[in-house]
């Protein structure tokens, strides 16, 4: 029979709809770990630059206005927490003009404020407690003693690598990868 045209299918069937969806699911189950870890990786990688440029400022700052500028801990963004525990630098940070040199910024002296870090970070020190400060030359000192070395290491909770921070008395800070426990 010539002419005769065999009818043409469209759509899919229902096994065939069930089988791609059981292989989506199955991919997307095997995708979400990695996409957390990634996530993580991604919010300490920010979190530390943010940390660096702050240190990066408050020397910058010093040097500029010829004067000590401080950086310190806050848990209320006006005044500077005390204390030695690590994860107090998770808090917000200010960034401030410390004339008075007592570690506290007076009405009008904080040039920045950063906001706390967010999510499962953590962040361990090493060096210096809860106040750092930048004399006009670029030195850092710990409240009024010049510090050697000394370190900021950001980790996410979910992740084995994270960053550390490290400044010396004169040098500039720099960022590396480290392990977290």
């Amino acid at each position: 029979m010539k002419g005769y045209l065999k009818p043409v299918q469209y759509g899919v069937t229902l096994v065939e709809l069930l089988a791609v969806l059981a292989i989506s699911a199955t991919l997307a189950l095997l995708a979400i770990p990695g996409y957390n870890d990634l996530l993580g990786r991604m919010q300490s990688g920010t979190q530390a630059d943010d940390l660096l440029a702050d240190l990066r400022t408050a020397r910058a700052e010093a040097a500029s206005r010829g004067k000590v500028v401080s950086m310190c801990p806050s848990t209320d963004a006006t005044t500077c927490s005390s204390g030695t525990g690590a994860n107090l630098w998770a808090n917000s940070r200010l960034i401030f003009l410390d004339s008075a040199r007592d570690g506290q910024p007076a009405a009008g002296s904080i040039i920045k404020r950063t906001d706390a870090f967010r999510g499962k970070s953590t962040v361990a020190i090493s060096g210096f407690t809860s106040l750092l400060s930048f004399d006009p030359y670029g030195a850092l000192l710990a409240g009024t003693v010049a510090i050697g070395n000394g370190w900021f290491k950001i980790c996410n909770g979910v992740q084995v690598r994270g960053t550390q921070i490290r400044f010396q008395t004169s040098v500039r800070p720099f960022a590396l990868p480290a392990g977290c426990p």
